[in-house]
């Protein structure tokens, strides 16, 4: 999820100017995918208690798929970059706001050292796949282009879904393979 918001996010304002935006559009695009970003952890809270962890995470992988799948059909309008880029953000704050609640969930009964360790290797990988989005944007977009870039953000938001969609069902499968009915 964090690659697949870094990546938009970061290349934005140079595709914005390749296709002939002024500085302050892309200022305001970039404004407004930060408020998209952290604005909703106001209600997200409320929001996993009402509809659940798993599926407020889902919601928030399929929101930014399908914004991330209309930052492929137009990128003449400014409207479609602000819109998109904030439903990203909004997006990425489900996901990654869900994910981390499950992981403390999740690690409940760890003993005080295996929390961190657990805690400790996820804000890793958050951080080395922010890292990796930075460096590989401009690289990608230069070599690839803007589409491209945006396209693998796609499929790797696809890959996520399918991910959380099967998770909880591999786990059912597994409790029941543990304790069969009797």
């Amino acid at each position: 999820m964090q690659m697949t918001m870094v990546c938009p996010m970061q290349i934005c304002p140079f595709a914005m100017e390749q296709a002939g935006f002024q500085l302050w559009h892309s200022v305001r695009v970039i404004q407004a995918h930060i408020l998209g970003m952290y604005l909703p952890s106001f209600f997200t809270g409320h929001l996993m208690s009402k509809f659940g962890k798993y599926r407020m995470m889902l919601y928030g992988i399929l929101v930014s798929f399908v914004s991330s799948s209309c930052l492929l059909l137009d990128v003449s309008s400014f409207w479609g970059y602000f819109i998109c880029l904030t439903l990203i953000g909004v997006g990425w704050n489900w996901g990654y706001v869900s994910a981390s609640s499950l992981l403390t969930e999740a690690t409940d009964t760890y003993s005080d050292a295996g929390q961190a360790k657990a805690k400790g290797f996820n804000d890793f990988c958050v951080q080395f796949l922010s890292a990796v989005g930075t460096v590989g944007t401009g690289v990608a977009v230069a070599s690839l282009g803007w589409a491209s870039l945006v396209a693998v953000s796609v499929v790797l938001l696809a890959v996520q879904l399918l991910i959380v969609i099967t998770l909880p069902r591999c786990e059912q499968h597994l409790l029941q393979a543990r304790n069969p009915p009797a």
